[in-house]
């Protein structure tokens, strides 16, 4: 999956969001129609994998 968008259009919110970093005080998130709000933190964390750019680093 990507995110693109301008700046200030609500991407980072939006990862935030989805990986419960950010508490929602109203309403619900949900992914695939399902509420994912309630899912711990430590859950969601497990589940995510982090990207850095130097993946090939040696192939241009």
């Amino acid at each position: 999956m990507g995110i693109i968008g301008t700046s200030g259009s609500g991407k980072s919110s939006l990862i935030k969001a989805l990986s419960n970093s950010s508490h929602c005080y109203t309403g619900t998130v949900k992914l695939n129609n399902v509420d994912i709000t309630p899912i711990s933190e430590d859950d969601i964390q497990n589940c995510l994998v982090y990207h850095f750019g130097n993946i090939l680093e040696k192939i241009t």
